[in-house]
C-alpha cells in the first residue's frame, strides 16, 4: 500500500521531487527518516515523519564549523541502537573556490537520545577520500572511521576521536565498508 509520493505535478506529502533517497529509517510505526543527497549546494536532505509516512517535513540539524561558502552533503539513514539512541552520519563535500584548490570533506556523526526530536552535532572527522570513506558504530558511543589507510576511533559517541595507523593490509587497502558488532570486534571489506 503506497502511503506517501511526490511528483513534478505534487508534492502535497511534504518529500521532494528532487535529490536522491539514499535511505529510510523508523524507530517506531510512526516515527522515520528519509535521507539522501541532492547536487544543490549548502542543502542538507533529511526529512522526518511522525505519521507512519503520509507526510513528512524537512528537519534541520546544526551545520558544522569550518565549512566554506560552497558545500554538498549526503546523509545516510540513521541507526537506532535503542528507541531513544541513535547516530545519524552527513558526509560533506567541501566545494572549492577556485579550480586550482582541491575538494575536501569531512563526516559529521548527529547523536539521539531522545528518539530523534533533538540531534546534537558532534565533532568532524576531516576526509580525504570524501564520501567514499567508511563508518560504522557498535553502539552509541563506540565508532570507526576508515579513510584510506587512515582508522579513527571513538569511544565518546564522536565528541573525541583518536588517529590509529593500522599496518598492513588494512593501512595499504582501500577499505569500502567497516561494521563493527561490539567496541572490539569488527570487519572491514576491502
Amino acid at each position: 500500500m503506497k502511503v506517501a509520493s511526490a511528483t513534478r505535478d505534487s508534492e502535497s506529502s511534504g518529500l521532494p521531487v528532487v535529490g536522491d533517497k539514499g535511505g529510510i529509517t523508523f524507530v517506531n510505526i510512526t516515527t522515520g527518516w528519509i535521507t539522501g543527497g541532492i547536487v544543490e549546494r549548502n542543502w542538507l536532505f533529511l526529512y522526518v515523519t511522525h505519521d507512519s509516512g503520509r507526510t513528512w517535513r524537512r528537519q534541520d540539524l546544526s551545520l558544522p564549523s569550518g565549512l566554506t561558502l560552497h558545500w554538498n552533503v549526503f546523509t545516510k539513514p540513521p541507526e537506532f541502537f535503542t528507541p531513544q539512541a541513535g547516530i545519524l552520519p552527513a558526509y560533506y563535500t567541501l566545494l572549492p573556490d577556485s579550480p586550482s584548490q582541491r575538494e575536501t570533506g569531512l563526516v559529521v556523526f548527529y547523536v539521539t537520545r531522545d528518539s530523534g526530536s533533538v540531534w546534537t552535532q558532534t565533532t568532524p572527522v576531516s576526509l580525504t577520500h570524501g564520501d567514499d570513506a567508511s563508518s560504522s558504530f557498535a553502539d552509541v558511543n563506540h565508532g570507526w572511521v576508515a579513510d584510506g589507510g587512515v582508522l579513527y576511533v571513538t569511544s565518546d559517541g564522536g565528541y573525541h576521536w583518536a588517529t590509529m595507523r593500522p599496518g598492513p593490509p588494512f593501512a595499504s587497502a582501500d577499505v569500502r565498508q567497516l561494521d563493527f558488532v561490539s567496541p572490539r570486534v569488527g570487519w572491514a571489506v576491502c
